[in-house]
């Protein structure tokens, strides 16, 4: 089995983002001592009535349920109602199409079409594990079967660029007769290299010294308890596996939910609705649609890549399903991907922050939900495990600053 290489190499934050698909033992999570004395999710205060951020319709749980539309065919397990064409980025119409904005738009429609193939690469290995395929026209009928239609017209539009479209263009036609078999020097395999290292020369969002700023601050700028002051002790309630802590009952849940749809602050909102999942196995769902209003709303908060991350990976879990053999709707996730990039981009012109183009690189860096890399089943549920373990979670509460490990193990 071929594996894909990834787009580009690790920066920033996106080693914190991809870490969570590595199989690995996990290291044992220990909350730092926070005293939980008199705490109880409970004491949050409820602002008000239940607000609405917005009108929800993509991430509703009527449209999440309208994506499968699989049939009785075995190999249609995968069949999403999302159009390719959605998982594209396009400048939403008050967005100013800037020098940054074409060259957001260049960057991630040039790392969406190896996602669209790497989707149909993932269906084709799985499909191809569970039987026997005898020739090489049953594994080019199985690769068709998923491959990614783009049109030409599509391609235009999408990818400006004449060098990087036609690399795309070269791309999507060698896949189409690409047999599956991973060997050098195919047709696939030198369009595939070639397409990666094309990557790395596209122009440039942010330069190296941004980048190195933004890995040495992260935290600072990152901080929750800034909106939420009760952070350490919410984070030490599902972090601290002492058999003696404090168990989160079913109606604090049901506090903390309270809390969440009050809440006008578009970055406390975030945080607690981030909490809400790491607090309770019973409340992804409800995690799921409280996050997705929040991309929905277009709304900027410098929490929206975790949100997105936390958001796709409760919706695999829980409208769909952790196996291999799932819907995993990777077109309908970028679709809400391409919504937050016009989210922050407008941020960036009416109140930006330095940081914002780092977030950007990340939201294009950040990899499909994969189908079949992780310890069983497709991906949600590692990065589920990951962000209640780790990923995002604060030093302060975490009692260590892993970004700062991987730089220091980096340099080794």
């Amino acid at each position: 089995m071929i594996k894909m290489k990834r787009v580009a190499g690790w920066i920033g934050l996106i080693e914190l983002v991809l870490c969570a698909i590595s199989c690995k033992e996990r290291t044992k999570v220990v909350a730092p001592a926070v005293s939980l004395e008199a705490f109880a999710l409970d004491s949050l205060k409820v602002s008000g009535a239940p607000y609405h951020l917005c009108d929800q319709k993509l991430t509703s749980e009527e449209a999440i349920s309208a994506i499968d539309v699989s049939d009785e065919d075995e190999y249609c397990f995968d069949r999403e109602g999302t159009p390719v064409h959605e998982t594209f980025f396009f400048p939403e119409k008050d967005i100013k199409n800037t020098d940054l904005v074409k060259k957001v738009q260049l960057r991630y429609n040039y790392a969406n079409v190896l996602y669209r193939i790497v989707h149909g690469y993932e269906l084709f290995a799985r499909k191809a594990s569970s039987d026997s395929i005898p020739t090489r026209k049953d594994s080019l009928d199985l690769i068709l079967h998923d491959c990614p239609v783009i049109s030409s017209s599509l391609l235009r539009r999408a990818i400006t660029d004449n060098d990087a479209r036609s690399a795309a263009e070269n791309l999507l036609a060698s896949y189409r007769v690409f047999d599956g078999k991973a060997h050098s020097n195919s047709a696939f395999d030198n369009a595939h290299n070639a397409y990666v290292e094309g990557y790395d020369a596209l122009p440039k969002i942010v330069d190296s010294t941004l980048l190195d700023d933004f890995e040495n601050h992260f935290w600072e700028w990152y901080d929750k308890r800034k909106y939420v002051p009760e952070y350490d002790q919410i984070a030490a309630l599902y972090l601290d596996d002492d058999a003696g802590r404090k168990e989160i009952t079913e109606d604090e849940i049901r506090h903390l939910k309270a809390v969440v749809e009050s809440e006008k602050n578009i970055d406390r909102r975030t945080i607690l609705s981030l909490e809400l999942m790491r607090c309770s196995r019973e409340a992804y769902v409800d995690a799921a649609l409280y996050l997705g209003e929040i991309l929905e709303s277009g709304i900027y908060t410098k929490y929206l890549l975790e949100a997105w991350i936390a958001w796709r990976a409760l919706v695999q879990l829980d409208f769909f399903a952790p196996s291999s053999y799932a819907v995993i709707p990777n077109s309908y996730y970028d679709k809400i991907r391409v919504k937050c990039l016009n989210t922050i981009l407008r941020h960036i012109q009416t109140a930006p922050d330095k940081y914002d183009v780092c977030l950007i690189e990340n939201f294009i860096y950040c990899e499909i939900l994969h189908r079949m890399d992780a310890i069983y089943g497709n991906e949600a549920l590692t990065d589920v495990s990951e962000l209640s373990n780790g990923m995002f979670i604060q030093p302060s509460a975490l009692g260590r600053d892993y970004l700062k490990e991987e730089r220091t193990e980096s340099k080794e």
